[in-house]
């Protein structure tokens, strides 16, 4: 368990570092730090199946990765880290629905996708992205009717939709 324990604590440091270079527009060096990330949490995700705070983890680093990619303009690199994080958060969103973090962590890989998938003109595509971010959306607010930040995040996946519709010409 300490292993466990190390080996996570040393993929935070790295997406930590990741994050200083990226606030300092290093992003090859905050891509390389994630990638170190990105491998110990497969790892551990591989190791403990059933700790979805280690593929939450692993979500997280390969949507930071794909964001990069995004700012780059590097789009079809973009989009295989977000669909690869899309794959990992919703297994764990299925698997803990009641969890909202991973509701809402897959809720802003499907706006990411939207996005860059506008971006390349593939607009099916972007409008499926920005429909399932929606879905999502409002299931949160259904089941969570007094929290405003999921009504915030209703209204922005709506915004979202509409404007990926409006851009579909």
């Amino acid at each position: 368990m300490k292993v466990t324990r190390v080996a996570s604590d040393l993929a935070t440091t790295h997406d930590q570092i990741a994050r200083v270079f990226r606030k300092k527009g290093q992003n090859d060096d905050a891509l390389q730090a994630l990638a170190q990330a990105r491998t110990i949490q497969q790892k551990l995700v591989q190791l403990h199946a059933d700790a979805p705070e280690f593929a939450s983890a692993l979500g997280g680093t390969l949507t930071s990765i794909g964001s990069i990619h995004h700012d780059l303009g590097r789009l079809d690199d973009a989009v295989a880290s977000f669909g690869k994080a899309r794959e990992v958060l919703e297994v764990i969103a299925n698997d803990q629905p009641a969890a909202s973090q991973y509701q809402q962590d897959l809720w802003a890989v499907h706006r990411e996708l939207a996005s860059v998938f506008a971006k390349k003109g593939d607009f099916d595509s972007s409008i499926g992205s920005a429909r399932q971010a929606l879905g999502i959306a409002e299931k949160l607010v259904h089941e969570n009717p007094t929290v405003t930040d999921f009504q915030w995040t209703l209204a922005r996946s709506l915004h979202g939709l509409a404007y990926h519709l409006s851009d579909n010409k």
